[in-house]
């Protein structure tokens, strides 16, 4: 599906710093077609790191986990977000 949208729109995303909250603006772009750039709004990796926010468990079983478990240096068989 096309939006009407043109390329010069932005698209702002609200997620969370897990596997699925990273992976929206992809799957959004890739849809679609049509953002020429995507904003993340809520928490990024470098938020969590400069304030020292607490990791919880992560999703078992999500296929996006082991990729971003290397990309930021996490242990792969320990889920996080």
């Amino acid at each position: 599906m096309k939006s009407h949208r043109t390329l010069a729109a932005p698209r702002r995303n609200a997620g969370d710093f897990d596997c699925s909250g990273e992976d929206i603006e992809r799957d959004w772009v890739e849809r679609t077609g049509c953002w020429s750039s995507v904003t993340r709004v809520l928490l990024t990796y470098e938020q969590m790191r400069a304030y020292g926010l607490p990791a919880t468990e992560g999703k078992r079983g999500d296929p996006g986990w082991p990729a971003l478990a290397r990309r930021y240096g996490f242990d792969v068989a320990r889920p996080v977000q």
